[in-house]
């Protein structure tokens, strides 16, 4: 594998990790739940998790959907948010994106 094909495979595995990330922040998604949306297996999702396999490009689109309608629901929501709850929202919104950044930074 060349230099260049591990830097790929790497920000794959990054982009797939803080894409379930973002969906577990946003809508409670954990990984059984993102299997069952994609008709997938557990083992496969622990695959693009790792970086054994890349997540296919219609179970990335998928899930990017699925992320934007939690967004967009979350936007309606924020006002009736505790300052608590909004603290913590941000806090792994934050840490989700700041992985997101260094996964195409790689």
């Amino acid at each position: 594998m060349g230099e260049n094909d591990l830097a790929y495979a790497i920000a794959l595995q990054s982009y797939a990790r803080t894409l379930l990330e973002l969906l577990r922040v946003c809508s409670g998604l954990k990984k059984m739940d993102v299997a069952k949306i994609c008709g997938v297996t557990n083992p496969l999702i622990s695959h693009w998790l790792t970086g054994v396999r890349p997540m296919a490009p219609v179970h990335e689109h998928a899930l990017r959907r699925l992320l934007m309608e939690a967004v967009n629901e979350k936007r309606g929501a924020l006002k009736a948010m505790g300052e608590g709850e909004l603290h913590r929202l941000r806090d792994a919104l934050v840490k989700a994106l700041v992985d997101l950044d260094g996964a195409w930074l790689e």
